[in-house]
């Protein structure tokens, strides 16, 4: 006799119903990152020279463009202050144009004698090579006057390399040298070690699964608990376009803006990405 084996309706209900939904989709994504400088950069002088001044210490806070530091600058400025005297010096341009005037105004006296035969050839050539010559001390001068003023804009750069800037809003991490120290691009070329609060950035890691989900500008949640426990808004900046074969993650780096640096480097957060 032939068995019947009979299957509970609820079995074959729960089969339909897997065979016809696919799993929830992910809507959350939550990794692990910490807040970092958006750049820290070693300031040094662009020639070699003794440190003379130094305005700023560890923990200081810069503003973009500030002087944080000054080498020796005597000779150099009195470099500086003589290529600009002479760049104003324009008595020899004065003088030659003023030659040049009266070698033209006798040329053209001496032109109209001669085109009524009251002057010999000669003198008008000699009157005509006068004013020739009038012409090229004036270019000369010109010139003279030109490469004077170039050299005091030479001298000027000379005297800002002596100079060292902040190039961006930030906080001093760390001075190497003191007061009366060498600056040498052949040994300690560094005087500052200076970091940029604002924007800050966070580098994470995000599964190979999520690859497509994450586009340029998606604004996402940082909860940090320092200062305190607070959500913050960030933006996605850079989406790497490899997936690293090992781990199976591909790099995110979002970007936190931080006008007032009210928010330290180097805090934890937890990284939320919504859909």
């Amino acid at each position: 006799m032939k068995k019947t084996f009979l299957v509970p309706l609820w079995v074959l209900g729960l089969a339909a119903t897997s065979a016809s939904e696919s799993p929830p989709a992910l809507t959350t994504l939550e990794v692990p990152g910490v807040l970092k400088p958006s750049q820290v950069v070693e300031l040094a002088a662009a020639v070699d020279g003794v440190l003379e001044e130094a305005f700023v210490d560890w923990g200081d806070f810069v503003e973009e463009g500030q002087v944080l530091a000054r080498l020796q600058r005597d000779v150099a400025a009195a470099n500086a202050e003589i290529a600009r005297v002479r760049a104003l010096q324009d008595s020899a341009e004065q003088m030659s144009l003023l030659q040049t005037r009266e070698a033209e105004r006798k040329l053209d006296a001496l032109l109209g004698l001669y085109q009524e035969d009251l002057l010999p050839e000669d003198q008008l050539e000699d009157a005509r090579a006068e004013w020739e010559m009038a012409l090229l001390s004036q270019q000369q001068a010109r010139e003279a006057l030109l490469l004077a003023e170039l050299e005091s804009h030479r001298a000027e750069a000379l005297l800002d390399q002596l100079e060292i800037r902040s190039p961006f809003a930030g906080v001093v991490l760390k001075r190497y040298l003191s007061v009366g120290e060498l600056v040498s691009r052949s040994g300690q070329a560094s005087v500052l070690r200076v970091a940029c609060l604002d924007p800050l950035q966070v580098e994470v890691s995000a599964p190979a699964s999520f690859f497509g989900r994450i586009p340029v500008g998606l604004p996402v949640n940082l909860k940090v608990e320092i200062p305190s426990s607070q959500t913050l808004a960030g933006i996605v900046t850079v989406v790497d376009p490899v997936i690293d074969a090992a781990s199976q993650t591909f790099g995110v780096r979002i970007e936190l803006r931080n006008p007032e640096f009210l928010h330290p480097a180097g805090v934890e957060c937890t990284v939320r990405f919504p859909w």
